[in-house]
């Protein structure tokens, strides 16, 4: 296992290196700068946003180095394709702008050409229930087109995006390598091992940032290789969304109160737990960044062990009854943490009102 993961880590990690160095000394760079008043802002002095492309060039060049394209499975070799169409795109979406429904669309579109692709629409082959298809190709399109954009969400932290990346995907990798999905495995690793190589300009003090360029293609990379591993039996269904969780939970409870609240939902924002703990509570991105990592390695531990789980033999998220159950400690686990989480934001939020009256009556 260790002679196909470790070579093909170390690749992409020079790979994104080098390219990273060289790309924050080109000319795009100083013309791709990050805008310090946009409302989803958190740092004071504009870095460049584009350091999605050299991840992307660095996973593209390595994997054609270490793999044989002709001997790549279709829907993976679609998925790759694929993913590069999006990053592209979302090149021209960083440097000059696309609108809001231009993008969903473009998202909508990838996910619906992976899934149509896909000669078991997302089911298991053993599907006997009528218009189980239906429901579960909408489904996959709309987790897809979800976790494209929620990965994008959560590039705002220092280091965050980058880490969530390389334990993710290694975590992916390490499972398709013991399965003896080697192509699955060396497109993971190699994905780890790009973001690992852009960490050194992204954290802790961060000289460059993913971008859309970058973020968009891994988030959807992130749902389309989970539905692969699951469709050729590599893992159960849950084994995905459990190892990218603290970004799938952070991002969907934010969404969810943004549209309980009527907001705006396309439009940039703060309101992320990680943007609440740096913003509200005063912690340093690194101290933000290190409790999403611990949470990302406990999720993925965890996963590992409800690989042993008996195969999902179901349509939908509730066929197993079994997974289900090994699940729900980290059901408890989570509402638990933003049922804190949120008490500790507004006890923080009633102490800064309390503040002004208390001056007042100083003064008085």
């Amino acid at each position: 296992m260790t002679a196909v993961l470790l070579p093909a880590f170390i690749t992409a990690c020079l790979a994104a290196t080098l390219a990273t160095w060289l790309m924050l000394r080109s000319r795009l760079a100083r013309q791709a700068l990050d805008r310090v008043d946009k409302p989803n802002a958190m740092h004071a002095v504009a870095v460049p946003r584009i350091g999605g492309l050299s991840l992307m060039l660095a996973v593209v060049l390595s994997y054609l180095i270490l793999t044989n394209v002709v001997a790549m499975p279709p829907l993976l070799a679609t998925i790759f394709l694929v993913a590069l169409t999006l990053s592209a795109l979302s090149l021209i979406d960083d440097l000059r702008g696309l609108t809001p429904i231009v993008r969903l669309l473009a998202h909508l579109a990838a996910a619906l050409i992976v899934v149509a692709f896909s000669s078991q629409a997302v089911l298991p082959s053993n599907q006997v229930v009528p218009g189980a298809s239906l429901i579960s190709v909408t489904l996959a399109v709309i987790a897809i087109a979800w976790m494209t954009n929620l990965y994008n969400f959560m590039d705002g932290a220092n280091g965050l995006a980058g880490l969530m990346g390389m334990i993710g995907f290694a975590a992916m990798a390490w499972v398709a390598a013991d399965q003896a999905q080697l192509e699955l495995a060396r497109l993971s690793v190699v994905i780890a091992g790009a973001c690992c190589g852009f960490l050194f300009f992204n954290f802790p003090r961060p000289r460059v940032f993913l971008g859309d360029v970058g973020s968009i293609p891994l988030g959807f990379l992130a749902a389309t290789l989970g539905i692969f591993g699951y469709q050729q039996n590599v893992w159960t269904w849950a084994f995905p969304v459990l190892v990218f969780s603290p970004f799938i939970v952070d991002a969907t409870v934010t969404l969810a109160k943004r549209i309980a609240r009527r907001e705006r939902i396309w439009e940039a924002h703060r309101q992320h737990y990680y943007h609440r703990l740096i913003l509200d509570l005063g912690w340093s991105h690194t101290h933000t960044t290190a409790v999403y990592v611990a949470l990302m390695l406990a999720t993925s531990g965890y996963s590992l062990a409800l690989l042993r789980a008996p195969s999902d033999s179901g349509i939908s998220l509730l066929g197993s009854t079994s997974i289900i159950q090994k699940l729900m400690p980290w059901v408890v686990t989570y509402a638990s943490i933003l049922v804190l989480l949120e008490w500790r934001l507004q006890r923080e939020h009633q102490t800064r009102k309390n503040v002004p009256e208390e001056k007042k009556q100083g003064a008085k």
